[in-house]
């Protein structure tokens, strides 16, 4: 009688100690989840509006199926369009803040990295 060998997921990779490898030295620094570099509302808003202009795209399609005299399908298509198009230009202006914001804090971050000294080995030295 023969054994079926069953799949497995494959290991991961791991350091000689059992733990994860260090990262990589040319690998981007990131700054702790708490900094004020990390720290962007606008994606939050982001996804706000975007869930906002989904369910109002999805109330207005609804309408167009329903009865048009029913007071929920007269309010989707009476301001439906409205309610889409503003939604647009909000996810559209968030999304370009979002973006900016992110971008001044990728280039104050690497203009923070490109002032710290860095040791003839690669790795950066801590200053005293």
């Amino acid at each position: 009688m023969a054994i079926a060998k069953t799949h497995s997921l494959p290991e991961r990779a791991s350091g000689a100690d059992g733990h994860e490898p260090a990262t990589a030295p040319d690998a981007p620094a990131t700054p702790p989840i708490g900094s004020s570099l990390r720290t962007n509302p606008f994606w939050g808003l982001v996804v706000l509006v975007g869930i906002a202009f989904v369910v109002t795209c999805l109330i207005c399609v609804a309408a167009t199926l329903g009865d048009p005299r029913g007071p929920m399908n007269r309010l989707a298509l009476s301001y439906g369009t409205t309610a889409v198009v503003v939604e647009s230009a909000l996810l559209v202006v968030s999304g370009l803040l979002a973006m900016t914001v992110d971008r001044v804090q990728t280039l104050r971050l690497a203009r923070i990295e490109s002032t710290q000294p860095v040791a003839t080995d690669g790795t950066q030295q801590q200053e005293s």
